[in-house]
């Protein structure tokens, strides 16, 4: 099946830089990073694309995708060794398992250099439980170990798209 339209597209950049705190990547744009009520049903896929540019110069990150408050996939804490300027793409794939307020879904999804072509895993094994009768709001953010001037993540295009 063709993927449809995205519900969202991200016309802006967003830069995180020097920072411990978890933040968004994801900038402003048309649509909506909002998932309706009864939106998320049994066997509905989610396709999220995120892609921009990243230096690093110390430290880990943690990458985190999350409906609401729920972290659904996610990195392990890991270096992804020094760059400058690197371009990184990050996908995830979602497909809801159960609907309702016990629902539940499982993903999986990656972060790639895709100047060296090394990348991080976010795998997930289990489900996790996710009320699909209330809105959700998709997110994906970041964390870094720690400050440095020198540690900057900017996305410059994401994409949300309902597959199903």
């Amino acid at each position: 099946m063709a993927a449809l339209a995205p519900i969202f597209s991200q016309t802006s950049d967003k830069n995180v830089s020097n920072t411990t705190v978890e933040t968004s990547l994801i900038g402003t744009g048309i649509g909506r990073t909002l998932l309706l009520p009864n939106e998320l049903y049994y066997g509905r896929r989610i396709r999220f694309e995120l892609d921009g540019f990243f230096s690093r110069q110390n430290g880990n990150i943690t990458l985190r995708f999350k409906l609401g408050t729920t972290v659904i996939v996610a990195t392990a804490s890991s270096t992804s060794g020094a760059a400058s300027n690197n371009s990184f793409k990050i996908e995830v794939t979602m497909t809801v398992r159960a609907s309702g307020v016990t629902g539940n879904v499982i993903a999986q999804g990656s972060f790639k250099n895709m100047n060296t072509f090394q990348g991080l895993e976010m795998v997930s094994i289990t489900t996790e439980n996710i009320d699909t009768t209330i809105s959700q709001n998709i997110d994906l953010t970041l964390q870094f170990s720690r400050n440095s001037a020198g540690n900057s993540f900017t996305s410059t295009n994401c994409d949300i798209k309902l597959l199903n």
